[in-house]
């Protein structure tokens, strides 16, 4: 090829090449209203669960607890990208290091304690996000004077461009993935096997688009990660032992989506145009002017009928995201099958 030869991509550039340009263009959380600050309260401790392992405990029906540490104490000047990963994953980067280091036993755990069947996990390449059930993720610890604390562990994350915490938010659970990986043998020859990825990345709770992650990012239209980092004026200092107690997720809303993308209340009710989903949104979410209402979690269920396409989940969810703005609703879709 000479120099003056224009190069060709293959298919797979240009697939990234596509999707990271429609998230660099979609909408995301950066024009959400501001939020009254929340603050940590006092509170019982959550019940001692059944312990299955060091680490790794369960209240079934109800919660899975796992104990770590508050890893990262500010920044990171990359980004923090992982709400918790396990006692050898990218502690660089995350909020909590856990102390179990036993992906196929933090499995069993949800398993056990739910029984849910694994999700769909977000595919940056092609621009899907993730499908499957929300969960609320919360950090509990002891403060200085011995009393309890829990947060959602999205509030003890802070956007550093907008000088704000994220609000409640749910985590969806997909179950991670099989999916292979090469090994090369001594005589050189190479084989591909299956693969566990939350054993070989190692990432419980991700933040942005970790599809390797058994708890998916809420922010799935979020284009970079590099905006945030460790809200240190409500987290705990690092190093702070604690509990991170996994629960299911109760939202305010839930939306039904069919084939061809149009939103509704109920199966047999009219399609929502963007006048009546903003009037729904403001009616179930408490307005930037209101009294902080920590209990809350500022998600809206979609659940897309049977012979919904995924590709067009990432539109619908942009969509949302537009009338929440408009209508001064701090608020994110997820996709619950």
């Amino acid at each position: 090829m000479s120099a003056g030869t224009p190069r060709r991509l293959g298919a797979a550039p240009l697939l990234w090449l596509c999707s990271a340009l429609a998230r660099l263009c979609a909408d995301d959380i950066s024009d959400m209203p501001d939020l009254p600050r929340l603050r940590a309260p006092a509170v019982d401790a959550t019940a001692e669960p059944q312990w299955l392992a060091p680490g790794v405990g369960i209240l079934r029906d109800h919660a899975v607890v796992l104990a770590g540490t508050r890893w990262v104490d500010s920044g990171p000047d990359e980004g923090l990208a992982l709400i918790a990963c396990l006692t050898s994953g990218r502690l660089h980067e995350s909020l909590v290091r856990l102390d179990s280091d036993d992906a196929a036993l933090l499995k069993s755990a949800f398993i056990l304690a739910f029984g849910w069947e694994d999700g769909a996990t977000n595919d940056p390449l092609h621009g899907l996000p993730p499908r499957g059930v929300p969960v609320r993720v919360q950090w509990e610890w002891q403060d200085g004077e011995g009393l309890t604390r829990r947060m959602d562990a999205s509030c003890l994350v802070r956007e550093r461009t907008r000088d704000r915490a994220l609000p409640p938010l749910p985590f969806i659970y997909t179950g991670s993935r099989v999916g292979t990986q090469r090994l090369r043998a001594a005589d050189g020859s190479e084989r591909m096997v299956p693969s566990f990825k939350l054993a070989e990345h190692r990432t419980l709770a991700a933040l942005f688009d970790e599809n390797d992650a058994l708890l998916s990012t809420p922010l799935a239209l979020l284009a970079n990660d590099l905006r945030l980092e460790v809200n240190t004026a409500l987290a705990p200092p690092g190093r702070t032992r604690g509990r991170l107690v996994v629960s299911r997720a109760v939202l305010p809303l839930d939306l039904l989506l069919d084939a061809s993308g149009a939103l509704r209340a109920q199966a047999e009710g009219p399609v929502l145009d963007d006048a009546a989903l903003g009037a729904l949104l403001a009616e179930h979410y408490p307005s930037p002017d209101a009294q902080p209402h920590p209990g809350v979690l500022r998600a809206v269920a979609l659940h897309p009928a049977a012979d919904a396409p995924r590709q067009q989940d990432a539109q619908v969810m942009a969509r949302l995201v537009r009338v929440a703005v408009a209508a001064r609703c701090w608020v994110v879709p997820v996709m619950q099958p």
